[in-house]
């Protein structure tokens, strides 16, 4: 279940999802591997959920790895709404 302010972030296929949340688990960032919310983009049925105050943390650590979303969404409470990825 997505709260609000949590931020959604997707990646062009399964296995870069997945790639980048051992990357994520490794630097210790609380952050969890789900099922993409329907509609949100096509060929990839995984996202990685994280609070909104670990943002730019995982940006970063992603960055570093070669490894940047796609995408981005912040839950709100009309729904998810695009996020720009740098801060």
């Amino acid at each position: 279940m997505l709260k609000s302010d949590d931020i959604i972030i997707i990646f062009g296929s399964p296995h870069r999802a997945m790639k980048a949340e051992k990357i994520l688990k490794q630097a210790h960032l609380p952050i969890t591997l789900i099922p993409a919310p329907a509609g949100l983009v096509e060929g990839c049925a995984l996202a990685i959920r994280l609070a909104e105050n670990i943002f730019q943390a995982v940006l970063a650590t992603l960055a570093a790895a070669g490894m940047e979303p796609s995408k981005a969404f912040r839950q709100t409470p009309t729904g998810l709404q695009p996020v720009e990825k740098a801060a």
